[in-house]
């Protein structure tokens, strides 16, 4: 065992005809998982908490309407973040033919399942903590700063749907090259 790198025989049980497939849709995840982890920072940083008020163990926001549209915003920023790259993934990942539909596909499901659990873990990590455990045990009238809270599940779809959106157009309105052609030969 000495001399080999750790996971070098990770696709010894693969058949070869299959193994490049399988690295690519590989590669694909590891790429989606990358800037899903980039995209939480860029969701984390961007968010400015809001100021509120602890009232009967209950923390609100200092104006109500600000607050709760700061609040959404980090919803909104979360969808379009993840959208914007859901969609350039997609693109790069079905552009880049290295392998038939059906890894590229199963790559960018997996990848992009991935990298919206990594923006959301690295967004939340990296982002002001939620308000609700401190206010807890506050008394009324303490000035605490609001959290990056985590965004509905429907948010979570938003890099996913948008890549494959991109793979269905492709896929759908460009017709596909045969293995052995070339854009030279006409």
């Amino acid at each position: 065992m000495s001399g080999q790198l750790i996971g070098a025989d990770i696709l010894e049980d693969v058949p070869a005809a299959v193994r490049p497939a399988v690295t690519w849709a590989a590669v694909i995840a590891v790429g989606y998982a990358a800037v899903g982890a980039a995209c939480g920072w860029i969701w984390a940083s961007r968010y400015t908490a809001p100021s509120g008020v602890v009232y009967d163990h209950t923390w609100y926001p200092d104006e109500w309407d600000a607050g709760q549209r700061t609040i959404f915003a980090a919803t909104g920023s979360f969808v379009v973040i993840a959208a914007i790259a859901g969609l350039v993934l997609g693109l790069a990942a079905v552009l880049i033919p290295r392998a038939t539909e059906v890894p590229t596909l199963v790559g960018v499901i997996v990848g992009s399942v991935l990298a919206t659990g990594l923006m959301l873990w690295v967004g939340l990590q990296l982002g002001p903590s939620a308000p609700a455990a401190a206010a807890a045990t506050a008394a009324d009238g303490t000035a605490l700063d609001g959290g990056l809270t985590t965004p509905g599940w429907a948010a979570w779809t938003a890099l996913p749907l948008a890549s494959l959106v991109v793979l269905c157009v492709v896929y759908l309105m460009v017709p596909a090259r045969a293995a052995g052609d070339s854009s030279d030969e006409e």
